[in-house]
């Protein structure tokens, strides 16, 4: 047991008491000290703790105007401070959510359990680790040669169209837990919408992951960070975003289907 000085703090901001009492719950869970409990549409600079990670707890999709304010605080904190935190919220609200604060250090959750509750809060809560460069250690995007994006067309959007419902087709006949691949599922999804030339929201591409929306945003934080997805803010919504393949990843999967068309071919 940590004493009370050694445990990291922590604020929860929730509009209920129920959601609320569920971060309560996973902070503790977490060896915690938790200097407040406080409403989501206070003042959030005036009720800061200084090196406090923040916990913001929603549980009504009615509540998305009033967070506002608290999600641009945050952003701005983990940007300019360094400052951690942790949002879990109800479906409706992921885009809004994505769109306002989405710093590498704040963390997404949707329709957690208690189990992914405790890990998001000791992640933010755990001290930094110094990030090293080593370059070395990175394997580049690697197109095939001669590879353009535009060079794709309708019959290779078909046979990705073909290979997603393939996938989902194994959950008829094994369980679906055996073969969870949401990174995977989020670039073809993504390489058929460019081919389509659709645009892509947080909260769809969570719905193409095919798993469970608090490890899709994790998976879409971890493929941003690594280069291979991008945020597209919406002009018109400041409060919507959208998500697409970085060019180099786009390349890298053109190049794959081409390779990948070619093997089926000769199978055939």
């Amino acid at each position: 047991m940590l004493g009370d000085r050694d445990r990291p703090i922590v604020q929860i901001f929730a509009n209920s008491e129920a959601v609320l009492v569920q971060m309560r719950e996973a902070a503790e869970m977490a060896e915690c000290r938790i200097i407040s409990a406080l409403p989501v549409d206070v003042e959030p600079a005036a009720s800061a703790a200084p090196g406090a990670a923040i916990l913001i707890a929603l549980d009504d999709e009615a509540a998305g105007e009033a967070v506002v304010p608290l999600l641009d605080w945050l952003q701005r904190e983990a940007e300019v401070r360094g400052r951690r935190g942790v949002v879990s919220a109800p479906r409706g609200l992921i885009d809004l959510v994505a769109a306002s604060a989405h710093h590498a250090g704040i963390e997404h959750l949707c329709e957690a359990n208690e189990a992914e509750r405790f890990a998001a809060v000791a992640r933010a809560v755990a001290p930094a680790v110094p990030r090293v460069r080593d370059d070395g250690g990175t394997r580049v995007l690697q197109p095939s040669p001669g590879y353009a994006p535009d060079a794709l067309g309708a019959a290779e959007l078909s046979f990705i169209r073909a290979m997603l419902r393939a996938r989902r087709l194994r959950g008829e006949h094994f369980p679906a837990d055996l073969f969870a691949d949401p990174a995977w599922d989020m670039l073809l999804d993504l390489m058929a919408s460019r081919l389509e030339r659709k645009q892509v929201t947080v909260s769809s591409l969570c719905v193409a992951a095919a798993v469970p929306p608090t490890t899709a945003l994790r998976w879409m934080a971890i493929l941003t960070a690594r280069g291979l997805l991008r945020r597209v803010a919406d002009p018109a919504d400041r409060r919507r975003v959208y998500i697409e393949l970085s060019d180099a990843s786009a390349r890298a999967l053109g190049g794959w289907l081409r390779r990948t068309q070619r093997l089926a071919a000769e199978a055939l």
